[in-house]
């Protein structure tokens, strides 16, 4: 079964708590600049939908891990985006991890939406190393997104 994800990022930090503030909504259809992605690009491309662009992966139709990230200066202000999917329901063995925010360290600080599991929900969890324990910290209802096609808007806040 062919699973297609579509991920709309914007992604802002709260102006004052930072030096700056990060949005991309893909207009430019680069991801090489403004801001500058790095990953892999050849799995990912930004596809023209009425209501804007969308970022849409091209990834290989069996298992895999597709990276793409682009350096943010600090865990602190406002992750927006829009995510949708369409094939099929999502389980433990089809979901997807969006890191908000990781320390360069490997042992150091994460946050991350886990997007799919058996209970098909949303879960918002902070982890400390690459191997360390996670802990929970935020939950959506469970069969948020139960069918074969659904787009949800997330938004997470930390100060």
């Amino acid at each position: 079964m062919f699973i297609t994800r579509s991920l709309l990022v914007i992604l802002f930090a709260v102006p004052g708590l930072v030096r700056g503030q990060f949005v991309d909504d893909f207009e430019d259809g680069d991801l090489g600049t403004s801001p500058t992605w790095t990953g892999d690009l050849d799995h990912w491309s930004d596809v023209a939908y009425e209501e804007g662009r969308r970022l849409v992966t091209r990834g290989p139709a069996h298992s895999d891990t597709l990276q793409l990230e682009t350096p943010i200066p600090s865990p602190f202000g406002t992750w927006q985006f829009r995510y949708g999917y369409s094939g099929g329901p999502l389980s433990n063995f089809n979901q997807v991890r969006i890191h908000l925010w990781s320390d360069d360290d490997p042992s150091g600080i994460r946050y991350y939406v886990l997007v799919g599991s058996n209970d098909r929900t949303l879960k918002l969890y902070h982890q400390s190393g690459i191997n360390g324990p996670r802990v929970l910290i935020g939950l959506a209802p469970h069969d948020l997104l139960q069918s074969d096609a659904a787009a949800v808007h997330v938004r997470v806040e930390h100060d």
